[in-house]
Order: structure tokens, then sequence, then C-alpha cells
């Protein structure tokens, strides 16, 4: 092999290095979909949104086989049978995301607020708000709960999927 062949080689390497970088950075840039008003609509959406909840936190890491009902996770290079349960386990991360939204929204400041401004009705309305944040935690922590989860995970999955191209669509559409 003559050294030309080695130097072009190298270069090709060296560019598809930087193809990959520059892709990873803006993978990095990219906006996280799990915002506090996707959190709280899916406190909203009940087990319906818990299960969205999950399939959007672990999209290309679980899925569902309907034919054989059984969970598979990816395992770097092949999706593996998930005989240990860890769909199930995961479901913590769901209660996680709950509990994140709960501090997002500040509660205790924004109640303090509320008490100091003499209106109950806030007050009323912030509390039951975040207890409801609480509640759900509670509920996806009992094994009811996390069934009802993944139950409802591989029902909404395909139509979060739709969901996000649709929305990319629109947003490359009116860039």
């Amino acid at each position: 092999m003559a050294d030309n062949d080695i130097d072009q080689i190298q270069a090709e390497v060296e560019a598809r290095k930087k193809e990959e970088q520059d892709a990873s950075e803006d993978d990095a840039k990219k906006e996280d979909p799990i915002t506090p008003a996707f959190v709280y609509d899916c406190l909203n959406a009940n087990e319906r949104g818990d299960g969205a909840l999950f399939a959007e936190l672990h999209a290309g890491k679980f899925t569902f086989n309907k034919t054989s009902s059984s969970w598979y996770r990816w395992a770097d290079h092949y999706w593996d049978l998930d005989v240990l349960g860890h769909a199930q386990r995961v479901v913590e991360n769901v209660a996680m995301e709950y509990l994140k939204g709960e501090i997002a929204e500040n509660f205790p400041e924004r109640i303090k607020k509320a008490k100091g401004e003499g209106d109950k009705d806030k007050v009323d309305q912030l509390e039951a708000r975040q207890k409801a944040y609480f509640a759900r935690v509670k509920r996806l922590r009992s094994v009811a709960g996390a069934q009802s989860c993944l139950n409802w995970a591989h029902h909404v999955e395909g139509a979060l999927h739709a969901l996000r191209c649709l929305h990319h669509a629109i947003v490359t559409k009116s860039s």
C-alpha cells in the first residue's frame, strides 16, 4: 500500500470523526422533549399519561412485543428479552420526572406568596396540584401503578412517535 493511500485513508477517518463529533454536538443542543409542561400534561392524562411519559423517557431503550406480550430491552446491538424485569424497575424514572415537575413548579414558594396575598383559592389550587404530583409518584411506586404504566406505555408508543414526527415536520417546515 502506497503512502498516498494511507494518507487518503487517514484523511477520510479524520473527516468521519469530525462528522460524528458535529452530529453529537447537534444532538446535545436539541431541546429536551420532556418539558415541565409535557410532564404536567402527562399528570393530567392519568395512567395513559404515565405510559406516555415512560414511552418518551425510554424511547429506543425498551419496546414491547405484542405477539409474545413481552418487553425487550436494547442491549447496545440487539433487542434482548427483558426476563429480569428492567422495564418495571425503570418505571421509577417516570416517578422521578413527576418529582422534577413538582420541583420545577416551585410550589412552596408559590403557595407562600399566595398566602401572603391572602388568595385562599390560589393556595387551595396550588396545594391540590402539588398533592396530585405526590399521589402519582406514590401510585407509580406500587405494583399496580407500575403495571398500569407499562400497559399504557406500549399502547401510546406508536402514537407518540407519530406526534414527534409531525411536530418535527411542522418545525422544519416553518424554519
